[in-house]
């Protein structure tokens, strides 16, 4: 018998290897003169759209960017070259970039405007110049069809007022729809007329149309602290300090079939007062228990008179307090000197 020895391809571990892009600096001055041009027709190719935009300027440069893949496998700059797009898509985004910063202002004209049936949105691509959309004049769409387009959207919403914009929310890689968009309106009243066209159909599927409302929502967190209270609202515990008194609750009610005697149902709800204002403060409370003392019981520690006495010495380590133990000693040296 003969052995083969493994044969080392290295090829195949170079070819996983993937290489980092490196990322580039962000030229502001050049986004500036540059506008974004989304739901132009698939079909258009740079010069056509630079001839365009160039009755507003000189055009510097073109890119076209989130291509409807075919295949995912397919990296994007290849299916922009080659044009294999996907079958049900028809749009594609456009980023224009003008010798002079105002000719991106003046093609601003340009949004809404038709090319092969398609309306076009064009918008800075400079994130600090961008208008904010006001949410009165926006609205929020569900279950939307996973292959539905800006244009399918326009024509339903048209007749409801001025469209302002329209996005449709897509997988970052695939380009798929992930079955949400937002319509933003010139005027609020197109709003009001959106909102009756709820649970009406689009490629059979029921829409399902609502206003648009921020989901950022300031988070509350409690840590064992009270928080103070409104004048409608109470003040609130932490989770722990509720556990606690629960516990405190259980052990009472066991243990009050044993009890006969009213000294230890007193006792008991001075160490519940304790529990309560030891979850506010750190620092361990000292009560005045009754002769018999305080009665044990599960749920609770009770400090002692030793470890009470303890920790008063370790509070002598502080300057304030060395200052008067250093004038009782004087003040003893001077009696015994008298004498």
């Amino acid at each position: 018998f003969h052995f083969r020895e493994k044969s080392k391809d290295f090829s195949v571990k170079s070819s996983k290897r993937v290489r980092k892009k490196k990322r580039i600096p962000r030229d502001e001055e050049k986004e500036s003169r540059t506008i974004f041009v989304g739901n132009v027709p698939n079909s258009w190719n740079k010069f056509k759209i630079k001839r365009y935009f160039s009755k507003y300027g000189a055009v510097e440069n073109l890119r076209l960017r989130c291509p409807p893949l075919a295949d995912p496998r397919v990296p994007k700059k290849v299916a922009i070259i080659t044009k294999k797009f996907h079958p049900d898509r028809t749009n594609i985004h456009v980023f224009v970039c003008f010798v002079e910063k105002d000719s991106a202002y003046k093609a601003l004209a340009a949004n809404g405007a038709l090319l092969d049936e398609h309306h076009i949105q064009v918008d800075l691509a400079e994130k600090n110049s961008k208008a904010e959309h006001d949410p009165r004049k926006a609205i929020f769409i569900g279950n939307l069809p996973f292959s539905a387009e800006e244009e399918d959207l326009w024509k339903m919403f048209e007749e409801c007022g001025n469209i302002e914009n329209i996005r449709v929310s897509r997988d970052k890689y695939t380009g798929v729809g992930r079955g949400f968009g937002y319509v933003n309106f010139q005027n609020a009243d197109g709003v009001e007329l959106a909102l009756k066209l709820n649970g009406e159909k689009l490629k059979d599927r029921e829409l399902r149309i609502t206003r648009y409302t921020s989901s950022k929502k300031p988070k509350k967190q409690f840590r064992g602290k009270v928080v103070q209270s409104d004048e409608n609202t109470k003040g609130k515990v932490s989770k722990k300090a509720k556990h606690l008194k629960r516990k405190i609750k259980n052990n009472i009610e066991n243990n009050s079939e044993n009890q006969q005697s009213t000294e230890t149902t007193k006792t008991i709800t001075d160490s519940l007062k304790v529990v309560k204002n030891s979850l506010k403060i750190k620092e361990p409370m000292v009560k005045n228990f009754p002769e018999g003392g305080p009665g044990k019981f599960q749920g609770q520690t009770l400090l002692d008179t030793k470890k009470l006495k303890k920790n008063k010495k370790k509070k002598l380590s502080t300057p304030e307090l060395k200052k008067k133990k250093i004038i009782k000693q004087l003040a003893v040296r001077k009696e015994k000197s008298k004498n």
